[in-house]
């Protein structure tokens, strides 16, 4: 089993309300550290500092609404029958 497979079968189980607080967690620790985070995208990628800020701005985002939609959602099901994703759907 993959790191990936075990940490789903771990995730998998926990409520919508430890998700949120890890999500908060991880929001609180990545903007602690903004600056270092987009020093390392400069670094690693050759990126405009600009860039790397937009970088780690937009993900602080994402980690946010993720941390408020994991309350929130309610197993919808969104067909992705298209290529490779023929007979799947995502949730």
């Amino acid at each position: 089993m993959t790191p990936a497979q075990r940490a789903f079968e771990e995730l998998r189980v926990w409520s919508a309300g430890k998700r949120r607080d890890h999500l908060e967690k991880l929001y609180a620790l990545v903007e602690r550290e903004q600056k270092r985070f987009a020093d390392l995208i400069v670094q690693e990628a050759g990126k405009p500092v600009a860039f790397a800020e937009a970088e780690v701005s937009r993900a602080l985002g994402v980690l946010k609404a993720a941390s408020a939609e994991s309350l929130r959602f309610s197993g919808e099901v969104v067909p992705v029958d298209d290529g490779i994703g023929e007979g799947k759907v995502a949730s």
